[in-house]
């Protein structure tokens, strides 16, 4: 179960987990995705993600966004309410400030997507969200948390890091001339 996603974490460098204009740790609730926001979401998601799949997978700009579809559809078959997944809204003091999806298995669970807007990145709200979710798959009963993250999302790779994730493979590709 889960897919291989991009995960725009917090670009936050210094692994500062404080807002710089309030000096506190990020406070954040995740409330479930309703059905009417749904729509919305997948939209972004499928852009954004056929985005990342034409640059590492070798794909056009339109097949790309068909796979991503498609790999979407087929794992969200009831949408928000597809069981087993968890779409998540990521709300601070500001409002909505972004949104995650996890989906559980038998054995563990995998984070599918972390996006945190743009205009809230750098504050430690990737972090704050990661750790909510770390406590919800916990309450599930499942040990783990995995994911993907594309080599190049810096950002991402070093938020991971610093909530413990570490490297369990690798997927490499080389193209080859016709």
């Amino acid at each position: 179960m889960g897919s291989e996603l991009r995960t725009d974490a917090d670009d936050n460098p210094t692994g500062n987990p404080y807002n710089d204009d309030m000096q506190t740790p990020a406070i954040v609730q995740l409330r479930p995705m309703l059905p009417a926001e749904f729509a919305a979401w997948r939209e972004r998601f499928v852009r954004d993600w056929g985005e990342d799949l034409a640059r590492v997978e070798d794909l056009s700009h339109e097949d790309a966004l068909r796979e991503a579809a498609r790999r979407t559809d087929a794992d969200l078959t009831s949408g928000a309410a597809t069981p087993g997944h968890h779409l998540r809204v990521i709300v601070g003091a500001e409002g909505e400030l972004g949104t995650l999806w996890y989906s559980l298995s038998d054995d563990g669970a995998f984070l599918d997507d972390l996006s945190v807007n743009p205009k809230h990145r750098g504050r430690g709200i990737g972090d704050a969200a990661l750790a909510k979710v770390e406590d919800e798959v916990r309450a599930c009963g499942r040990p783990h948390l995995d994911l993907h993250v594309y080599a190049d999302n810096h950002a991402a790779i070093a938020l991971y890091q610093r909530r413990g994730f570490r490297t369990t493979g690798l997927k490499m590709r080389k193209t080859l001339p016709a």
